[in-house]
């Protein structure tokens, strides 16, 4: 059994590694995403970026926790480096 992540009425696959993604997703920002070219390819409430289909969001509360929302693109978007540094020191994830 593959344990998941519900979010936004979808189940996100965690990984490290593009070999633990089932059938055409990759290991995108630690979990499972959809390989996409165009918007409509991907699943309501996403959008295509950057090669794979990410959460819209208009606040961080609507990505995952190690995530936040990228207000130009309108989507969910890994922390940097930098950023979980910092966040990670001031212990707020």
């Amino acid at each position: 059994m593959i344990d998941g992540i519900c979010l936004d009425g979808y189940c996100h696959i965690p990984c490290e590694e593009v070999p633990e993604c089932p059938g055409s997703t990759v290991c995108e920002d630690g979990v499972c995403a959809l390989k996409c070219e165009e918007v409509p390819e991907c699943p309501e409430n996403t959008v295509c970026e950057d090669g794979v289909c990410a959460l819209k969001c208009e606040e961080n509360s609507q990505c995952l926790g190690h995530q936040k929302c990228d207000v130009e693109s309108e989507s969910c978007v890994a922390y940097t480096r930098e950023e979980e540094d910092t966040i990670t020191e001031q212990g707020t994830v």
